[in-house]
This record gives C-alpha cells, structure tokens and sequence, in this order.
C-alpha cells in the first residue's frame, strides 16, 4: 500500500476525465516491458543493428535481437529515458524493450512514455532502478488508432525540426572551431604572405612574421585575484562575478551573488569594460583558463570578483581585451592554459606568474578589431541556432501536453 500510495503522485493522467472518446488506463493494458538481454562490447561484432543501452545507441551488432520498429526504456543508469528503433535491434541487459499489446501506434506509445517521465519512480519508490512491476501500473491516455497516427505525425516534425536545428549548431560550432584556428595562427585570411614557426609547448604554428610575439605580461597592465569576502544571496554588498558567469558563452550579468568588503577593496576590485576574467582554479581541469571579457554593464554598476578568479587589465595600446579573450579560448591559448597548471587537493590552478608567461601572438591593433569582428559573427550565429533549438524544444514539449492530454484535439487521423 505504501508504495501504490507513492506511485499515485507519478501519476499523469485521472481516469475519472479522459478526453472524449479516449480511454485512460494503465499501461500494462496495451503494452509490456520485457528484459534486454547482456551483450558485452568483446561480444559485438560490428554490424547493421543498433545496440541499446539506457543511455542510447551504445555500438553495433551483426545480429538483432527484436525486429523494429521497437520502443526502450533506461532500467538502470539513465532510468526512464526512452528510445525509439525504427529497425532491428538488440536491448542490453540495462534497458527494458516495449512488447506492445494492441494495434497502438509505435511512436504515439513512443511519445506517451517520454512523457510519462517514468524516471520519477525512481525517487518515489526509493529503489535503484526501474521496476516494471512499478511501471506497468502507471495510467496512460489512449484516443482512438486513427488520431494516435495524427498526433504522432505532428510530434514527428517537430522532432525532425529541432534535429536540423542541432545539426545546424554543430555545423555553426566547428565553423567557429576551424576560424579559430586559423585566425590566432594565420591571421585574416588571405592577408599574409610570409610565416614565421613558432612553437609552444612542443606544439608548432606558423604565424604572419609581421606580428610580434611577446609573454602576456608585456602587454597587460596588471593580473589580480579576487576577493575572498563571503557571498550572500541577500544583496548586501557588490554584486560579485562567479564561474558560471565565466563560463558562458557571453558575459550577462544575471542573477549573482553579493559581497560585503571594505570601500578600499571595493575599489580596487571594481571592474571596468574590456578587463578579461579568467578562471584560475577549478576541480574541473576543462574550467581553467576560461575566461570572459566584461562588457559594457560595468560601466554603471559597480561589480567586483571571487578570488578563484584573475583579473586581466591589457594595455589597450597594444592588446585589445576582447582580443586576449578570445585568443584564451583558442587552440593556442587553451594548450597553454592546461600545460601550465597545477594540482594541488583535487584542483586545478593557475597562477598569475604563469599566465604573465604565455606566449601571444599578437597582430596590430587593427587586425585585432577585425579578427574580434569576424568571431563575435560565429558566436552571434551559434547564439541565433542555439535561441532556435531552445524555441522548438518548447515547443514540442507544449505540443506533448496539448496533444498527448486532448487538450488540442486533431481530428483528421492520417496513417503513420
């Protein structure tokens, strides 16, 4: 009873007030979660058939195991995620497969089981893993054959849409990659036409031989760590960057943190447009050297910084921020950011000293502003796709309610 009671509140749908001409029901009526079966990676001979974990394709096989179209769900590891085979298929010993019952629709039962979110059993039961015989008891929404094939063939294109959107945004992101490359190496395309070898950490480019190469710390004028003061989320104080600020794609100074420090300190640590945020330590080593370039927002607000960051302050003579920002997260910048930290109790660190030592190319002012210009484009395409598979992700998710509830009815049934 205890257990029944906690599956109550997984519960998704009332059978009191199903849709018109809709049955709600557990799903054990129409459908069953059978066991996979173990394949082990020595065992896999590569082959045309998907192999299934609960995470998702996991490798393939020259033999399947259940002939498609089929339906799993996550047992153990990623418990309730599901996944859909449009053909044969071999389900590993961590996932459940889906032996249907009756005439449903494969991807309508594909949709009412994502949406079920069957993960949730997890915590309700307090049991590792996910129980079919806990599962099997949970209501579903059922409308007639006819309007399954409809709403599914909506779900479908939205589905398709936002997987053209990622791909969109895996394509904008490698294009970044790949100017990165260039532009911090080879500079503008198309502008140089003699090179000089450099190389860094046993790694060697060819940069323009018009550029200089200096160490950083010729070109900035100061590095400096945060303060330690305390946080609040109280507002008490100055608003203080963190690392998720860092992180970012783009600085946006959203919900932070407060500091109380000294009016001293406070000044001191006051930010001002241009200065570069780096983080400095992280147990996270793919955190270390990230930084972020301070906008314009710092001009009117008086915003300050944790000590597991560093400041960097160029010389805007010779060495743009938004430059150095950039050149951080290129190639160049992130080997030498990983080469030259240490670890010391579980993290990551690196110091002031070690940063003043890296090796900038770096080109006139000029073409700095141009090279900024030219990535601040990649990053502005990259924003616009990933603001696009956001929108549709919202939107399939509203479909899911409005379509899976009858909330929104389609009437015209088409054959999926």
């Amino acid at each position: 009873m205890p257990t029944r009671l906690k599956l109550a509140a997984c519960q998704r749908f009332s059978p009191d007030t199903p849709p018109p001409g809709w049955t709600v029901e557990p799903i054990r009526n129409r459908l069953w979660l059978e066991y996979g079966s173990s394949l082990g990676e020595n065992d896999r001979k590569p082959g045309p058939y998907a192999v299934y974990g609960s995470n998702g394709i996991v490798g393939t096989h020259d033999t399947p195991l259940i002939e498609g179209p089929g339906i799993l769900v996550g047992r153990k590891g990623t418990v309730g995620a599901v996944h859909y085979s449009a053909g044969p298929f071999w389900p590993i010993d961590t996932v459940y497969y889906v032996r249907r019952l009756k005439d449903d629709n494969w991807r309508y039962l594909y949709y009412l089981l994502d949406y079920l979110n069957l993960g949730r059993l997890n915590a309700a039961t307090g049991l590792p893993g996910l129980t079919r015989r806990d599962a099997h008891f949970i209501l579903g929404a059922f409308p007639p054959q006819p309007e399954q094939d409809t709403i599914s063939t909506v779900l479908e294109t939205a589905e398709a849409a936002i997987m053209e959107a990622q791909e969109k945004l895996i394509a904008a992101q490698r294009m970044k990659k790949a100017l990165m490359q260039q532009l911090f190496t080879r500079g503008m395309p198309g502008r140089h036409k003699t090179f000089a070898p450099l190389t860094v950490f046993r790694h060697r480019v060819e940069i323009p031989a018009s550029w200089d190469t200096q160490h950083l710390g010729k070109n900035v004028i100061f590095v400096e760590y945060g303060t330690n003061a305390a946080s609040n989320n109280e507002q008490r104080g100055y608003p203080v960057i963190a690392i998720p600020e860092v992180i970012a794609s783009r600085f946006q100074l959203g919900e932070c943190s407060y500091a109380e420090v000294s009016e001293s300190e406070a000044q001191a640590l006051r930010l001002a447009p241009g200065d570069v945020l780096l983080i400095r330590t992280n147990g996270n080593p793919e955190y270390i050297g990230k930084s972020t370039v301070i906008g314009q927002e710092a001009a009117v607000r008086h915003i300050i910084y944790a000590s597991y960051l560093i400041r960097i302050r160029t010389n805007p003579e010779k060495l743009s921020g938004r430059y150095l920002n950039y050149f951080l997260a290129s190639p160049l910048g992130r080997r030498q950011c990983i080469a030259t930290a240490n670890t010391s109790a579980g993290n990551h660190n690196l110091g002031s000293r070690a940063i003043r030592q890296f090796l900038l190319p770096r080109p006139d002012p000029a073409e700095q502003a141009e090279i900024v210009q030219l990535v601040d484009a990649a990053e502005d395409q990259i924003d616009a796709v990933a603001a696009e598979v956001v929108a549709l992700d919202r939107l399939k998710k509203s479909l899911l309610q409005n379509l899976l509830t009858g909330k929104v009815r389609l009437r015209e049934g088409k054959t999926a």
